[in-house]
């Protein structure tokens, strides 16, 4: 079970390097830029591919100042396992980036409610004396080949709903917060029932 519930961003890289076992692809998802190719399909960068030996190599800024800019990952014994990814509004951004790792493959289940829909690929332009912008100059993409319009929210496999009386995005945060339990065992309800 991987909870990204309370999961609202950051640098995707921690996120999904240490799930690398788990894996069955060598490549999860992309970008689309708004580029299409002469046929009007989408053409996709920034493919993150998994390498087969387990050791990741980033040659961003980020990852050099961080130092996970060379990575090698232990190997799992068991790696056919079902594996649970719990999701909810508060899931954003590269939180959002680590879920979508994980779809599309048959071992996966997503369980919670909607994510945060901050699905864009951003990129952060130096200005100058210091100061910098982080835009917004593409769109995720899985690898069951869905580009994520502005805005759009991934949906889990299995839906937790709120109750009737939370509306507002705040009052999800809160209840999200405040009943964590509800979206363990709904994944715990949904492995003993024999799923996946």
């Amino acid at each position: 079970m991987i909870d990204l519930t309370e999961n609202e961003g950051g640098s995707c890289a921690p996120m999904i390097i240490p799930f690398h076992a788990l894996i069955d692809t060598t490549q999860t998802f992309c970008y689309f830029d708004g580029t299409l190719d002469k046929d009007g399909k989408e053409v996709l960068v920034d493919k993150f591919q998994i390498p087969q030996n387990g050791l990741y190599i980033d040659n961003d800024v980020e990852a050099k100042y961080f130092k996970f800019d060379t990575v090698q990952v232990l190997p799992l014994v068991n790696n056919k396992i079902p594996v649970i990814i719990l999701i909810s509004g508060i899931t954003g951004s590269s939180g959002e980036i680590a879920a979508c790792h994980f779809l599309g493959q048959k071992n996966v289940t997503v369980i919670g409610t909607k994510s945060a829909g901050l699905t864009s690929g951003n990129e952060l332009y130096y200005v100058d004396k210091g100061y910098s912008i982080n835009l917004m100059t593409a769109l995720l993409h899985n690898r069951k080949g869905k580009s994520y319009d502005v805005g759009e929210r991934i949906n889990p496999d299995i839906t937790i709903t709120y109750p009737e009386n939370i509306q507002s995005r705040k009052e999800q945060h809160q209840y999200i917060l405040e009943n964590k339990s509800i979206f363990i065992n709904k994944a715990l309800e949904f492995l003993t029932s024999g799923g996946i």
